[in-house]
């Protein structure tokens, strides 16, 4: 699903780029590329940088050093482009944590807030109708898709 042109049939170069609005890598030499649904630019077709980056609204990291970020469909602002932290939040509609500092965050697809900014805990809760657990101490909860309530916030 290239919308660009393919590389010389006398000799087909591996192409990773998948649904890329853009220009592909020179035919010439055809650099990998990771970016997938990419609205923005590639790298710069001298030198093909990684780009981890999927179905980002906006702009990718510096096209002179393109750093790893493993943000995912998020609404959001994605980190410095000076220094590409790592983030683990999927599809949360909250915030992300701290551009100074992101803290891993494991939730997914809840409804509710993120632990604190300050100090992102680990919440294994996936898809949980109910709340969360405490923010100030947020315990480990192996429970999906539950429709009933999930272990006292007390001690989980």
């Amino acid at each position: 699903n290239i919308t660009g042109t393919n590389c010389s049939i006398d000799k087909c170069y591996k192409v990773y780029n998948d649904n890329i609005t853009g220009t592909n890598c020179s035919i010439d030499k055809c650099y990998k590329v990771y970016n997938h649904i990419i609205t923005g630019t590639n790298c710069s077709i001298d030198k093909c940088y990684k780009v981890y980056n999927d179905n980002i609204t906006g702009t990718n990291c510096s096209i002179d050093k393109c750093y790893k970020v493993y943000n995912d469909n998020i609404t959001g602002t994605n980190c410095s482009i000076d220094k590409c932290y790592k983030v683990y939040n999927d599809n949360i509609t909250g915030t992300n944590c701290s551009i100074d500092k992101c803290y891993k965050v494991y939730n997914d697809n809840i409804t509710g807030t993120n632990c604190s900014i300050d100090k992102c805990y680990k919440v294994y809760n996936d898809n949980i109708t109910g709340t969360n657990c405490s923010i100030d101490k947020c315990y480990k909860v192996y429970n999906d898709n539950i429709t009933g309530t999930n272990c006292s916030i007390d001690k989980c």
